[in-house]
């Protein structure tokens, strides 16, 4: 199925696609129907993958480091090495914050942090996160040699090399 659909989709656990109408209320899971039948919630304990196309907006159940509950995540950019997005907001009375934390996976939906708008990230330093990262491109001499002679770790940069990673094309 091509990221530029123009319709709405689910994919079940099982591996079927379901064209269908995704709506996400205020309150709660996102939800589909078909055919005008009944609204159905969006759960990774039965969809693997959705897809709301007015949005453009992609997201798979994922499993977060050790964690034995998959959780919906954004995919920024997807390949053999898949990027992930979580913006969590916070409201404290007075002011709205938000966070942005990308997630990578290496061939699995399993996924660990990567890189956030925070000031931290708890479980590991920038150095172990880097280096994670610097792994995972290896295999690819020519990307791993970019990255680790531009010293960068911005998204942007992250970006272009899963970008160049997966499609062998690099991104402006």
């Amino acid at each position: 199925m091509a990221f530029a659909q123009k319709k709405d989709y689910v994919i079940t656990l099982k591996g079927d696609t379901i064209q269908c109408s995704i709506s996400k209320p205020l309150i709660g899971a996102p939800r589909y129907k078909v055919n005008g039948g009944e609204n159905i919630a969006i759960h990774p304990d039965s969809i693997s993958e959705y897809y709301r196309a007015n949005k453009k907006l992609r997201c798979r159940a994922v499993y977060n480091g050790d964690t034995t509950k998959p959780e919906f995540m954004t995919v920024v950019e997807n390949g053999t090495v898949s990027l992930y997005e979580v913006v969590n907001t916070y409201y404290n009375g007075t002011v709205t914050t938000s966070t942005k934390n990308w997630y990578v996976g290496k061939g699995s939906n399993r996924v660990s942090e990567l890189k956030t708008s925070a000031l931290l990230f708890l479980d590991k330093s920038r150095k172990d996160r880097k280096d994670e990262f610097a792994n995972m491109l290896q295999d690819k001499h020519e990307i791993y040699d970019t990255y680790i002679k531009q010293k960068k770790f911005s998204f942007k940069q992250i970006q272009k090399l899963v970008h160049w990673y997966n499609t062998g094309e690099k991104m402006d």
